[in-house]
């Protein structure tokens, strides 16, 4: 599909998003978006080399990116893709952020929280939780919890501390989109009789002053029907004051709302 994206000064325009060429040679293709500045009347060329792009938006004078790093049919988890910004006043590309296996930006689109897997062929290989700011100038990427480096801001028990986490859901974001909400899970395999074992826990991030705050609390799924360890598909959140309104996919069109309480 045709990728058209507008506002006061700048026009995009991507002719198509996914090309069959890819799909039949499982080789990168270069992808050309015509920028055009409405007020100098210029137009210019970004050519972006890669497998597909899965979400393009404007901030000002910037055009973001998230394209496909895996070629098709590659197996493994969610494939990865990469987060890029481009500065259209000199068509140069100024942040790269690979390894993303989920992407939320905020409804204005001021801020995103990001998973990251550094080894997309491991099954449930899931290693950071990350946070950046698109307005600021560079765009910053910010460490949650990650495993490589030893940042954890999540404060779980002593006991869940160093095992495996995943984002388990869609992220909420408050009307100022300085506070957040979702779902993290852990998960570890008895080594005698090789059942895994799983948890879940509501985050409550606030930011402020490029600052965190994270609170938590333990969300029992099995109380609504989630049994042995299965995981609810959360594709929306909704976040309001004191309640985090999780929206549980179950067929097309139809959702389950669970209400939760923040923690603090």
């Amino acid at each position: 599909e045709p990728i058209v994206l507008d506002n006061d000064n700048l026009r995009v325009f991507l002719k198509d998003s996914w090309v069959e060429s890819v799909e039949e040679t499982g080789q990168k293709y270069d992808y050309s978006f015509e920028v055009t500045d409405k007020k100098a009347r210029l137009k210019s060329k970004i050519k972006v080399n890669t497998y597909g792009i899965h979400d393009a938006f404007l901030t000002p004078n910037r055009l973001n990116l998230v394209t496909s790093e895996l070629r098709p049919g590659t197996c493994g988890r969610t494939p990865p893709s990469k987060f890029s910004q481009y500065d259209l006043s000199t068509s140069k590309r100024t942040i790269e952020i690979a390894n993303v296996q989920d992407a939320y930006f905020s409804p204005s689109k001021r801020f995103g929280v990001m998973a990251f897997t550094f080894n997309p062929y491991e099954d449930n290989e899931f290693d950071a939780v990350g946070f950046v700011d698109l307005i600021l100038k560079p765009v910053r990427l910010k460490w949650l919890n990650n495993r490589q480096k030893k940042i954890n801001l999540f404060v779980f028990p002593k006991d869940d501390s160093e095992k495996i986490f995943h984002l388990d859901s869609a992220v909420g974001w408050s009307s100022d989109e300085k506070e957040m909400a979702f779902i993290v899970s852990w998960y570890r395999t008895d080594e005698i009789t090789g059942r895994d074992y799983r948890g879940r826990y509501l985050v409550y991030v606030k930011y402020s002053n490029e600052k965190f705050l994270t609170f938590l609390r333990p969300v029992d799924f099995e109380k609504i029907g989630y049994k042995n360890g299965t995981s609810p598909w959360i594709d929306k959140v909704e976040l309001s004051p004191k309640i985090a309104t999780f929206f549980i996919h179950e067929s097309k069109g139809k959702h389950k709302k669970l209400r939760l309480e923040l923690p603090n």
